[in-house]
This record gives C-alpha cells, sequence and structure tokens, in this order.
C-alpha cells in the first residue's frame, strides 16, 4: 500500500514538471545560474575590513553600529565624531539594528555582520522584481529573465555586500512599487494596505533619496489607473487608500523624523551648524547650473549603463521593445520618470557618490526586463532573446571584473589600520581622541574604538566650541587621551597638540599620521 502511494505521488509530481512550460523551466535555470553566480562573487573580500570603496560612508553607518552594540542609545545614536553630545543620528536605525542583532546572535564580527545584513536585503529584493513584473502582465519566463538581469549587475554585485543601508532601502522600495502596484490592481484586504504603508514608511525613513523615486513611480501607475477606471467614483475610496498608504503617511512619518534628528544633531556645538538638514541642503540637491549642465546628464547615463549592464548596448536593444513595443509603456513611462526625477532633484548626491545609483540602476533593469517581454518568446524570437540575455551578462560579468572585482580582492588602507593600532595602544577605551586632517571621516574612530572629535574645520584649541565640546566630553566620562595629526597638518598642528593636552608631546609616528599623547 505504501509503495503505491509512493508511486502515486513521483507521478503527480512527475506530471507536474511536465507541464511546466520549456521557456519557463530554461529561463528559471538562467536564475539559478545567476543566483549562484552572484553568491560566488558577493563572498569576494568578505571578510576583509569596510575599507574599499567609499570608507566614509561605510564606517559612518558602521561606527554608529558599534556604539549601539556597546551599550550606545537605539534611536538616538551615537556618531561620536564631533565630541559630546555624542548623538547626531542621520537615517532610521533600522539597518543598524539589523546588523548588531546578526552581530550578538551570530558571535561574527561586526564588518561581516554588516556585509551579511546588506547581502540578505538584496537577496530579498528578487521575489519584488519577479512580482512586479508579473503584475504587469509580464511572461513568468520574461520576469524571471528580469530577475537574472539584476543578478547580474556590476553595481549590485560590489555594493551589496559593503556596510551601507542602500540594499535595505531597495528592498522596502521595490516591495512598495511591486505590491503597491498589485494592490491597486486588484481589490484588496485592510491588511495588504497596512503592509504597504509600513514598507512605504521603512523606505522612507531608511533613505528617502532612495524612496523618492519608486514613490513616484507607483503615484504615477495609480494615477493612470485612477483615469482609466470606468468605475473610479465607485473606486475612488480605494484609490484614496492607497495614496494614503504610500504617499502621505511615509511623509509625515519622514518629516517627523527629520525635526527629530535635527533637533538631536542641534545639540551638539560641532554639528549644528554642518549636519542639519538646512545645513546639508546645498550638498544633497546640487546648484542650478549643476543640473542644467548637459554634462551632468550624459556622465551619469554613462554611468548608470555602465553599472547596472557594464554598457549600453544590451541596455538599448531592449529599451526599443520596451518603448515601443510593450502594452505596458504606461509602465516604462512611470519607471523613466522616477529616474529623471530623482536625478533632477538629488543632483549632487548622485554626482558625487557612484553608489547612489544603486537605487535608480534598479529602474532601467525592470524597463530592460519590460523589453524582453515586449518580444515575442517563442520559437526563434525565444532563442534571440536568451542570446541577448547572455550577451548583457558577459558585457556585465566583463565591466564587473575591470572594475569593482579589483577593488574586492585589493586590501586597503593598512596604513590607517596602523594608526588604529598606535591610538589602541597609548590611549584608553573610555578616552576622547582629537584628528586633525582627517576630514570628518569616522574610519580611523571607527577601527581604533574610540570616541573622538574630528577638527575638520582645524578650529585653534581657544575656540570656545572646542573648548566646551572637551569639557562636555570630560564630563561624560571621556577625558582627551591623544591627538591625531594627519597628512600635511602633522607638523603646522602640533602646537595646537601641546595646548589641547597641556603638556609636552610624545608621539608615535605612523606612515600616515602622529599620534600624539
Amino acid at each position: 500500500m505504501s509503495g503505491s502511494s509512493d508511486d502515486s505521488s513521483f507521478a503527480k509530481l512527475y506530471a507536474r514538471v511536465r507541464s511546466i512550460p520549456l521557456q519557463d523551466a530554461v529561463a528559471f535555470v538562467v536564475v539559478a545560474f545567476a543566483f549562484v553566480h552572484a553568491i560566488r562573487i558577493l563572498r569576494v573580500g568578505w571578510s576583509q575590513p569596510i575599507l574599499d570603496m567609499h570608507t566614509f560612508r561605510q564606517t559612518q553607518t558602521a561606527i554608529s553600529a558599534y556604539w549601539m552594540a556597546h551599550g550606545g542609545p537605539l534611536l538616538r545614536y551615537e556618531t561620536p565624531v564631533f565630541g559630546a553630545p555624542y548623538c547626531a543620528p542621520f537615517e532610521f536605525p533600522l539597518y543598524q539594528w539589523l546588523v548588531v542583532g546578526v552581530h550578538w546572535m551570530g558571535r561574527i564580527s561586526l564588518d561581516e555582520s554588516g556585509r551579511f545584513v546588506s547581502a540578505a536585503f538584496f537577496l530579498a529584493c528578487l521575489p519584488p522584481v519577479y512580482r512586479f513584473q508579473r503584475s504587469l502582465g509580464s511572461p513568468r519566463s520574461a520576469s524571471f529573465l528580469g530577475v537574472a538581469i539584476l543578478l547580474f549587475s556590476p553595481i549590485y554585485l560590489y555594493w551589496s555586500r559593503t556596510f551601507l543601508i542602500e540594499s535595505t532601502a531597495l528592498f522596502f522600495s521595490l516591495a512598495t512599487l511591486a505590491y503597491g502596484h498589485d494592490v491597486v490592481a486588484r481589490r484588496a484586504s485592510r491588511g495588504a494596505h497596512v503592509a504597504i504603508a509600513i514598507a512605504a514608511t521603512l523606505a522612507s525613513l531608511v533613505k528617502v533619496t532612495t524612496a523618492f523615486g519608486y514613490l513616484l513611480a507607483l503615484a504615477i501607475l495609480v494615477l493612470l489607473a485612477f483615469v482609466e477606471d470606468a468605475d473610479r467614483r465607485t473606486n475612488l475610496r480605494r484609490y484614496a487608500v492607497a495614496v494614503v498608504s504610500f504617499l502621505v503617511i511615509p511623509l509625515l512619518a519622514v518629516v517627523l523624523w527629520t525635526r527629530f534628528t535635527d533637533a538631536v544633531k542641534s545639540e551638539n556645538l560641532l554639528a549644528a551648524d554642518t549636519m542639519t538638514s538646512d545645513a546639508l541642503r546645498p550638498w544633497i540637491y546640487g546648484t542650478r547650473e549643476l543640473k542644467l549642465d548637459p554634462r551632468t546628464w550624459t556622465g551619469l547615463f554613462d554611468r548608470t549603463m555602465l553599472e547596472a549592464f557594464g554598457g549600453v548596448a544590451f541596455f538599448s536593444v531592449c529599451a526599443a521593445f520596451a518603448f515601443f513595443r510593450s502594452k505596458r509603456v504606461d509602465a516604462v513611462i512611470a519607471l523613466t520618470v522616477g529616474i529623471v526625477a530623482t536625478f533632477a532633484i538629488f543632483t549632487n548626491l548622485h554626482v558625487a557618490h557612484d553608489y547612489y545609483q544603486y537605487a535608480t540602476c534598479a529602474f532601467v533593469i525592470l524597463i530592460a526586463a519590460l523589453g524582453i517581454a515586449a518580444t515575442d518568446l517563442h520559437g526563434v524570437r525565444w532563442v534571440l532573446v536568451l542570446v541577448l540575455v547572455g550577451f548583457g551578462a558577459y558585457q556585465a560579468r566583463t565591466f564587473h571584473r575591470a572594475t569593482y572585482f579589483v577593488d574586492q580582492r585589493e586590501r586597503y588602507w593598512t596604513d590607517a589600520l596602523l594608526t588604529t593600532e598606535a591610538v589602541k595602544r597609548h590611549t584608553a577605551p573610555s578616552e576622547l581622541v582629537v584628528f586633525y586632517g582627517q576630514d570628518w571621516s569616522p574610519v580611523m574612530p571607527y577601527y581604533a574604538e574610540r570616541r573622538a572629535l574630528m577638527n575638520n574645520w582645524n578650529y585653534a584649541p581657544s575656540d570656545s566650541r572646542i573648548q566646551r565640546t572637551l569639557e562636555r566630553s570630560r564630563r561624560a566620562g571621556n577625558p582627551l587621551g591623544a591627538v591625531v595629526l594627519c597628512g600635511t597638518l602633522r607638523v603646522s598642528r602640533r602646537n595646537d597638540a601641546v595646548v589641547l593636552l597641556g603638556h609636552p608631546l610624545t608621539c608615535e609616528a605612523t606612515r600616515l599620521c602622529d599620534v600624539c599623547y
């Protein structure tokens, strides 16, 4: 009897496998290959310090997580580079909380915990990418290939293994776009709207510059669906609830969070004038001249093509099908507006930081996927599509190996680590360290595991802000332990170090800096 039951189950499984269309099976194999390839690439350089590309931003995130893991506040979290009070929150710290949790539970280093959470969120982006294509009517095989394109993309294979919030924000943004569109296209329960509101709010709080484009694209799709709805008056409440879920609630949350962070940062004498949202406005948005300069746009376009696909050829073919053959040109237009508006508003951030395209490259990948879906995936055309995707994968892999892969394998900033070891030798864990010549980069404070005052303004020791900040740090239990003079300031600021420490200097010289105590 048992053998008969097993045979029956096997027969049903075999029949189900036989019923899978060949295109779907082949596309699934392509995705599986791309997934294994991505995992292999993400692991390269996994155990190295987070000192490869954009070390400033990686360690800015990491230093906050470090002090959370050592008993610091979780919401008014510390970014201790401006002296006491050390709390200087920027983004909502969901990513940092998860990193600390993995660090505690997995008993692995904080650097590797940050990489793990980042990579996990990237892989979590795959279901929303697939779901969005399916909600637009793309066939299963084309939707699988769209996921494969994401897995081959150079920018995602590199930045998804760094200590950054990018993949966390992208996941919640893609989830909002995919399932938000699904909710609007079909009647949804109240719970679905609550889930969309949570995803959109977390996306906006973690990184509003990422969420913005996706919420805008979704808003355009909702507006077009409303205009084309013959029964729009009856369904008005459904559309209104959707807009409140993914636009109004997240906007309110961002306003409240920004006011909170500005109030906290304003308590710090050195951060108040430089790190609040008003002070950072020119850095975030850029100048009018920058926005209107054609070179800005050609540069961002070229960078996007290279980082997403390794070149423009693959996207050009897919985009032609997307714009001229797709039945969902409305979605193609919404995605295009999302990326253009993001560049137009947050211009300087995208020009200054190439990793900011982590948010926008997914737009062009989705456009390429819709182009694939617009082809007739049968016969010779199906074979040609597979050849095209294979070419795209080869193009992406070639670019990755010539650029990002080199950075993954190299060991950087060994000189900085030698300096931080010297700081550890000559200071107690509770002592404060003043740095000259390091801007306000958290690289050395993070690896020295010390709170710091980064005097990137080169204020004189007699400056009231410096004196009051040092006094606040002392009262907080962090007396000054050392002054680190780096680069061209190793000689010119030595007298400042004497004044700050209050006694003749004893210094250990490293290749980058003098550690004076």
